[in-house]
């Protein structure tokens, strides 16, 4: 393969598209940092969820815009949390950056729900790659793409079905590193 240099509006073109890449992915560095990969043990936890579909870039917005929704409707029906809420994908389309997931919120009371929106599921123990993802939920999935790739230099099969923890509220202006 050969790529010949020379002036024009092609080579001008793709220059400017591995410039633009190249400072899209400098100023994300400078959004998040990443933990260590370790092998660990997801634990068993029953949620209440809800599922959706958006593109890789507006998840945030989606958990965002059903993050009261359901913790009220968890607090009327007076479920209890007893972790941290989670968003488990269960479909990843990396040819269109789409994603189907369930937005989980743990509870406390075993029930039974009637609710068009909401069902429970009961996550079982199950082992995984973990990595610490610090940064603005708008572009967690370069945890998942580090861990599809950790896990391909290491030759791991791994589903391409991420779980991510959320320890803080998406809403709260704190600083996304921390």
């Amino acid at each position: 393969m050969a790529m010949i240099f020379g002036g024009g509006w092609f080579v001008d073109r793709q220059l400017e598209i591995i410039r633009s890449t190249k400072n899209e992915f400098q100023l994300n560095e400078e959004l998040f940092e990443l933990s260590a990969i370790e092998i660990d043990t997801l634990p068993s936890q029953s949620c209440l969820y809800l599922s959706t579909s958006s593109s890789i870039r507006d998840k945030a917005r989606e958990m965002m815009r059903d993050t009261e929704y359901i913790l009220g409707y968890i607090q009327k029906n007076q479920l209890g949390l007893n972790a941290s809420p989670f968003l488990h994908v269960t479909s990843w389309n990396l040819a269109s950056d789409t994603i189907h997931f369930d937005y989980c919120f743990p509870i406390i009371k075993d029930t039974t729900i009637i609710h068009p929106d909401f069902k429970i599921k009961t996550i079982e123990p199950t082992p995984a790659l973990t990595i610490t993802f610090n940064g603005n939920y708008a572009i967690s999935d370069y945890g998942w793409n580090a861990l599809i790739d950790y896990a391909n230099l290491k030759g791991i099969n791994v589903l391409n079905t991420p779980i991510e923890v959320f320890k803080n509220n998406p809403k709260s202006m704190t600083n996304p590193l921390d």
